[in-house]
């Protein structure tokens, strides 16, 4: 007897079908409505997945706040150390770890030309197509097959 092994989780299947119709089975095993439980189950997987990815959007927020706090310790360090040993009249320190440090030169600001364009993307390639420096292609989308749309409960 082959003993077949569905997953519990519609978030975690590769077969949506079978994890429906297994769910339906169970809920009509259990004297559960069908068409309530199969809903709310749909309903629920996807909103399970919804906040794993919302909680995925607040990790990456958290990793680049502590990117950014870590690069302006960085620069912390170096301008101080810097700054430390032209105080001290060092312009060198040996290590046994590593082989030196040592004090970069200052750069000094410079100015950089920047493009600025003064009208819509739109426009320039409106523009651009007029001057014969571009032109339109029909590309072709992909379409999507059908999907569920969760409709929440209003009040």
């Amino acid at each position: 007897m082959e003993i077949t092994q569905y997953h519990t989780s519609i978030e975690q299947t590769d077969d949506v079908v079978e994890t429906l119709k297994w769910k339906m089975e169970i809920a009509q095993a259990d004297g559960l409505p069908v068409e309530n439980t199969l809903a709310d189950y749909i309903a629920l997987g996807i909103d399970n997945l919804h906040s794993q990815l919302a909680q995925l959007k607040q990790l990456k927020e958290q990793i680049k706040e502590r990117e950014t706090e870590l690069k302006e310790q960085d620069r912390r360090i170096k301008e101080g150390a810097a700054s430390f040993l032209i105080e001290n009249g060092l312009d060198r320190l040996d290590g046994t770890i590593i082989s030196s440090v040592t004090i970069a030169p200052a750069k000094a600001p410079t100015t950089k030309k920047k493009f600025v364009r003064d009208c819509t993307a739109k426009e320039a390639e409106d523009l651009l197509e007029q001057a014969g420096l571009g032109h339109y292609e029909e590309v072709e989308v992909e379409g999507s097959p059908e999907t569920v749309r969760i409709n929440k409960r209003k009040g």
